[in-house]
């Protein structure tokens, strides 16, 4: 019997389940039932009244709202008139979190071929005695190039990295320095 036909065949049959609130906070659900709205609110999870459980009729299961709040977690079946209920509502529960985990490691693979993250910082280099009042949208990873604007990005073999002794996300923090000819 698959997960959807379980969970219709409770509806239809009007049997009741048993749903918790497994939000911190006072959680409402209002639902059209025979034209009117129909509210129904649980307490905080973990309640000390026990008012994190509330006793519903199975036919909201049709409604694609509260289906929804049961897929993000918000709430959950604990109880159901109907064992294959419970059975079905693990399953999808099942499927739900593979989902979600699947999309995190897709989230997580797509992230690591992007290009890192982007700052801006006003570019290094000076026009005559004045410095350069353009910003250079360069990597966060500043180990990478100096903070050059597009205009001046041609003179980035004139600076070199000087570390700071400080360390960000592990990595040493870098301070460009434009390297000075002089005699000697």
């Amino acid at each position: 019997m698959s997960v959807n036909k379980s969970l219709d065949r409770l509806a239809r049959e009007g049997e009741t389940i048993t749903v918790r609130n497994l939000s911190d906070t006072i959680t409402v659900f209002v639902y059209k039932n025979n034209g009117e709205d129909e509210p129904l609110e649980w307490e905080a999870h973990e309640s000390p009244t026990g008012g994190d459980y509330v006793e519903i009729d199975s036919t909201l299961l049709k409604n694609a709202k509260f289906r929804k709040a049961l897929q993000r977690g918000i709430l959950e079946i604990v109880d159901a008139d109907d064992p294959d209920v419970l059975d079905a509502w693990a399953a999808q529960k099942s499927a739900w979190q593979a989902q979600r985990q699947a999309k995190e490691e897709a989230d997580r693979m797509v992230s690591m071929q992007q290009p890192r993250a982007y700052s801006g910082n006003q570019c290094l280099s000076q026009e005559g005695r004045l410095q350069c009042t353009e910003f250079a949208i360069s990597s966060k990873n500043t180990n990478e190039k100096p903070p050059l604007c597009s205009k001046h990005a041609h003179l980035a073999h004139q600076f070199t990295p000087e570390e700071t002794g400080k360390f960000i996300d592990g990595k040493p923090e870098v301070n460009w320095v434009r390297v000075k000819m002089g005699r000697i």
